[in-house]
């Protein structure tokens, strides 16, 4: 799998369009884990989270964002 990234604050683009513009899909994932997303960057701008808490949540979050990852078949 080629190099990828993401990024996960609250003005970023939906993960499932970062994925398209990489040339990947998250597929029927892509919705839980943009509500994942969405949960923690609201509950650590709340202060709900403290920073090094929101961090392992995000390595996390990742790691599952890495794992639902596929290619998209672009059929020309």
């Amino acid at each position: 799998m080629a190099e990828v990234g993401f990024h996960y604050g609250a003005l970023a683009d939906s993960l499932e369009k970062q994925a398209n513009d990489q040339g990947y899909t998250l597929s029927v994932r892509g919705e839980v884990l943009e509500e994942m997303k969405f949960g923690l960057v609201l509950n650590h701008a709340q202060g709900t989270l403290t920073d090094s808490a929101y961090e392992r949540a995000l390595q996390k979050l990742h790691k599952k964002v890495i794992a639902a990852l596929a290619p998209i078949n672009k059929e020309t």
